[in-house]
């Protein structure tokens, strides 16, 4: 049972108490968002689900009446199911956002399902006695989930909570790409700065960076807006959970871009095709803006145009689910038309490879910062990448062109020939807004993909 909207229940099992709910419910997961009701009615409505493996209770509103006498009592529910030995293998609570500060449930995750290999957070909870547990836990992940506050700004390096606090995205992308404990990870849903991605630390050759303006952006290290200090460098890294089979993104750029351009959606898909070729679910979202502390910032993402890299997944040889998520799907129907069977017929091709030809110009002028940055970063510590996979020679061919338009170029030449099979597991492809994925759906099967419907 899931439940992702404001849930205030009400009827006869809210009001009658334990004599409502039957002996035994067979439910294994119980997920509810945004949950405001008495404590009293979810322990009496625990106590008929012996089975059950997986609670979650995200968000819940502490103060469920408005009143402050009538709360929560997190020692009490912990408690109460510690004697129910619930749930079994995966547990979470955490507060609605204007109480997201109390310390009271800020690791509960530890000390309930202490050995589960299924780990969800709040993002503001990922606290260094948190990410110091992540590091030392005796077993190996399989599923974490970072969830983030709606009510949240975007930082140079993470993110803050009404400007009261910040949180540091680097202690997470470190753990990503060094500790072991994640080697056999799963599924991995989170938030992604794309400055974590950039390997080869490309971004800064294209013209979309405003001079100086917000140069060192302010980091919130207090409750108080605190003073600005210089960010340290961010280290790029490889993800040492090669093996994930389910990634649910939400993409931010946080560096002094005016303008997102289509080489951060490139290194974006690069990246995830080279560094999780065993992907079978894939989901990506691009905010419409990042809310921050200078003002939100428009993104001018272009995730489905050719040269937005898209065309990059199509390495990926196991995925079968594909959702990117943006405000505007604005492209020609060749530079999508590839996902499907239909639209690798000669003329969808052709119109590929014109487009691929307007390139010349901008591909040699690419390649002229590229020699100098090599050479600066050829004896740089700046080029350290975090991660075994740095060490990796199939991972960094793959990975050589990251960001780059040649990228895409050399993806279109290959994926245009007869012999290249384009991922040949799918059965779900969807482009859209957000959840309601209105603009362009793509119904196929692996044996039959040639349907194409574009929706208004």
């Amino acid at each position: 049972m899931s439940c992702h909207y404001p849930l205030v229940p009400r009827g006869p099992c809210t009001d009658r108490g334990s004599e409502a709910f039957p002996e035994q419910l067979r439910l294994r997961s119980l997920v509810l968002e945004r949950l405001r009701i008495r404590q009293s009615w979810i322990e009496n409505l625990l106590t008929c689900t012996p089975n059950l493996d997986t609670l979650k209770l995200i968000g819940t509103d502490k103060y469920y009446t408005g009143l402050r006498s009538d709360k929560w009592d997190w020692p009490q529910f912990r408690t109460h199911l510690q004697s129910l030995g619930l749930p079994r293998k995966h547990f979470h609570y955490s507060q609605s956002w204007h109480h997201v500060l109390d310390p009271e449930p800020l690791e509960a995750d530890l000390t309930i399902c202490p050995n589960s290999k299924e780990r969800t957070f709040i993002y503001n909870d990922l606290t260094p006695q948190v990410i110091k547990f992540l590091w030392e836990q005796p077993v190996f992940l399989t599923s974490l989930e970072l969830i983030m506050h709606e009510y949240t700004n975007c930082v140079r390096d993470g993110w803050s909570l009404y400007r009261k606090k910040s949180f540091n995205a680097r202690p997470l992308h470190q753990l990503l790409c060094e500790c072991t404990n994640l080697r056999y990870l799963k599924t991995l849903k989170m938030p992604c700065i794309v400055e974590f991605m950039d390997i080869h630390r490309r971004d800064p050759l294209y013209p979309t960076l405003l001079e100086h303006q917000y140069d060192r952006d302010v980091s919130y290290n207090s409750d108080e807006h605190g003073e600005e200090e210089p960010s340290p460098l961010n280290i790029p890294g490889i993800w040492i959970c090669r093996g994930l089979e389910i990634l649910h993104l939400e993409f931010h750029v946080h560096n002094n871009a005016n303008v997102k351009g289509t080489h951060h959606s490139r290194i974006l898909y690069g990246y995830i095709s080279s560094v999780c070729p065993r992907l079978r679910d894939l989901r990506v979202r691009f905010p419409h803006f990042c809310p921050s502390p200078h003002g939100g910032h428009n993104y001018k993402y272009q995730p489905y145009v050719l040269e937005g890299g898209l065309c990059l997944l199509s390495r990926l040889r196991y995925l079968e689910r594909l959702c990117i998520w943006h405000g505007f799907t604005i492209c020609e129907k060749a530079e999508l038309s590839w996902v499907a069977r239909s639209g690798r017929a000669e003329s969808h091709r052709a119109r590929r490879r014109e487009i691929v030809d307007g390139w010349a110009a901008r591909l040699v002028e690419e390649a002229i910062p590229e020699i100098t940055r090599l050479q600066n970063n050829a004896a740089s510590a700046l080029h350290d990448i975090l991660g075994p996979g740095a060490q990796d020679e199939k991972v960094m061919n793959g990975l050589k062109n990251l960001g780059l338009l040649q990228d895409v170029a050399d993806m279109v030449a290959e994926m245009d020939t007869d012999e290249f099979v384009c991922l040949p597991e799918i059965s779900k492809v969807a482009f859209g807004i957000d959840d309601n994925i209105s603009c362009v759906a793509i119904p196929c099967s692996p044996l039959n993909f040639s349907s194409y419907k574009l929706r208004r």
